[in-house]
């Protein structure tokens, strides 16, 4: 069962008493909901495939115990994350934060989350972000400049996802570059 809510913070936030180490999961929120799991998975998934009462219901009790769907599971099931991550050299550099804004817009519209990292211009450190990145199944991933350890180019190029270079240009990119050539803005 759910665990109860304290209300008694004294910075005013609503602070859950732990009584257990279990989370809520989706069963749970079945039983309080008095519906199926499948019920809660078809309302949160296909919810013109519920009836607008039961919705209610079930949007209740996400609420009152702040119920978050396992993504993982449903991942497993679609082979979709609908995860996009963004790996730049700095998070500081306005022209690298313009770009993750302006990439992560229509993203976001598509029904994405996009998630950002910071590699500080570091290939050691590129390659295992990616590496934990690509653990966690992004539906793609969109990189700042083409180049890249032989390990981490094996590890993108085996994930088999989307995969955008940006900022250089490269006769042999890994998936997809988007980017302009240093040489020729310098002649």
């Amino acid at each position: 069962m759910a665990e109860p809510i304290n209300e008694q913070q004294s910075s005013g936030e609503t602070r859950r008493s732990r009584q257990s180490s279990q989370s809520v999961t989706l069963e749970i929120v079945a039983k309080l909901a008095g519906v199926a799991p499948t019920t809660v998975s078809r309302a949160l998934n296909y919810p013109d495939k519920v009836a607008q009462k039961t919705r209610d219901r079930i949007q209740d009790v996400i609420q009152q115990t702040g119920y978050v769907p396992n993504l993982l599971a449903g991942g497993l099931a679609s082979n979709r994350s609908r995860l996009i991550a963004v790996v730049v050299p700095s998070l500081v550099n306005v022209v690298y934060a313009e770009t993750v804004q302006h990439f992560a817009k229509p993203m976001k519209e598509a029904g994405y989350q996009v998630i950002q990292a910071e590699v500080g211009y570091d290939l050691e450190e590129e390659e295992k972000l990616v590496s934990a990145i690509l653990s966690r199944r992004p539906d793609g991933i969109f990189l700042t400049g083409i180049q890249h350890s032989n390990n981490c180019r094996r590890q993108l190029l085996a994930a088999n996802i989307p995969i955008v270079e940006t900022w250089d240009v490269t006769p042999t990119p890994l998936d997809v570059v988007v980017g302009f050539s240093q040489d020729g803005g310098g002649a």
